[in-house]
């Protein structure tokens, strides 16, 4: 059995070996040093300092301030640079994204015509129907599916609803099944991320309350109403959009919070 680690919740995990060989065999210098400073097991503030060299060369850790937003940027392009010493081509945003970081890509996906693949115990179906307007979130290798009632490029204010397709779960989380997911997580990776959506076959409702009632009171499943969309090219009735009580910027910051 592993001895417990005195040290509770680091922020960093060990370094593989491996990785630190690799670096070792290049020219490194410290330019740079963040001082994490906390108080009741919480972090409290952020410092930012230069790396000097004392008379005998040696590093040394110089005056620092708080962390500003210039000062976040500056340590960005720092890390980035190890992605881009080798890039030779710039790279443009793709139109519908709407924000990215290291872990996070959010972008929007016009109504559009488009085939549906649905499959079910009695065989599988390829429909062309008009999809609503959906905004997508890959997150943690995980991707998260809401839908907006116009193709107004949404806001961090903009209202969302539940997308009304199947497998999706109330924390609007696709069920992706089988289905490969792309290796990337960046803007180039939009299309492998739309093609587990758009190109894949949906097989099941994981979620009862993600299209409202009709207005006579008859329910019917998420599957059904899709089979019966085949060659309506008219917009999605927003009358059947479910509201996520939740605006694109809180559901960007934690799309299972508005799970029931």
């Amino acid at each position: 059995m592993q001895k417990p680690s005195k040290i509770r919740n680091p922020l960093l995990a060990p370094m593989r070996d491996n990785y630190i060989r690799g670096t070792a065999t290049s020219a490194l210098s410290t330019t740079h040093a963040l001082l994490f400073h906390c108080g009741n097991r919480q972090l409290r503030l952020v410092t930012c300092h230069s790396v000097i060299e004392d008379r005998g060369r040696a590093p040394v850790i110089a005056a620092g301030r708080p962390l500003s937003p210039g000062d976040e940027r500056e340590i960005l392009d720092l890390l980035t640079t190890r992605q881009s010493a080798n890039a030779s081509t710039l790279q443009l945003y793709p139109e519908r994204l709407l924000h990215a970081d290291p872990t996070r890509m959010l972008w929007w996906a016009p109504s559009q015509v488009r085939p549906m693949h649905l499959r079910d115990l009695e065989g599988s179906k390829t429909i062309l129907t008009r999809w609503p307007t959906l905004v997508l979130l890959a997150r943690d290798r995980r991707l998260y599916l809401a839908a907006l009632p116009t193709d107004v490029r949404p806001s961090a204010d903009t209202e969302l609803f539940h997308a009304p397709l199947p497998n999706i779960y109330a924390s609007t989380e696709l069920c992706h099944g089988d289905a490969v997911l792309p290796k990337d997580d960046g803007p180039n990776a939009i299309g492998g991320w739309e093609e587990v959506v758009f190109g894949s076959a949906f097989t099941h409702a994981n979620f009862d309350a993600n299209l409202a009632p009709i207005r006579s009171g008859k329910s019917e499943g998420v599957d059904t109403f899709w089979r019966c969309r085949d060659g309506k090219e008219v917009p999605f009735p927003n009358k059947r959009l479910v509201p996520l009580d939740l605006t694109l910027g809180q559901w960007y910051a934690n799309p299972k919070q508005g799970a029931t």
